[in-house]
């Protein structure tokens, strides 16, 4: 017995489709977090390096914490959580976009927020979340500085 292909099953299939990707919606905005949004952009961006899955949560949950304001936009752009993990319109987006500011936002508080900068943006390494980072709050914290070592302590 063959499956003939015709209008009546393409038009099933795509009611099948839709059906489906609306149900995924509504469960994302039933139980979606702010936080899955930021995970999906770190996860993407920053696949390259070893990030404990924990230290991504944990930052997720301050930087959510931190945009406050933000917050009931990053629970709707957490129904594309899943597809930005692996595909991103950034590169079609022109400068000043608003998801671009955020995933460059997200990506660089991260950086500053772990010991990345510390170990010498050494990617072999495992990169751990310290703290939030954040230059009001935080005292002395300038991630990007370098000690000068003595002329002495060379020879």
């Amino acid at each position: 017995m063959t499956i003939k292909f015709n209008r009546r099953l393409f038009l099933l299939g795509g009611l099948a489709s839709g059906i489906s990707v609306t149900g995924y919606g509504i469960f994302k905005w039933l139980t979606g977090q702010p936080q899955d949004i930021v995970v999906a952009i770190l996860k993407r961006r920053l696949g390259y390096l070893n990030i404990n899955h924990d230290d991504l949560l944990k930052f997720s949950s301050d930087y959510v914490a931190f945009k406050k304001s933000e917050q009931k936009k990053l629970r709707l752009l957490s129904l594309a959580s899943h597809p930005m993990r692996f595909f991103s319109p950034y590169a079609l987006l022109p400068q000043g976009n608003p998801l671009r500011r955020l995933e460059n936002n997200v990506v660089s508080q991260f950086l500053l927020s772990s010991n990345y900068f510390h170990d010498g943006e050494d990617d072999a390494k495992t990169i751990n979340y310290i703290q939030f980072y954040d230059p009001v709050n935080t005292i002395c914290a300038n991630p990007i500085m370098r000690f000068v070592q003595k002329a002495a302590a060379k020879k």
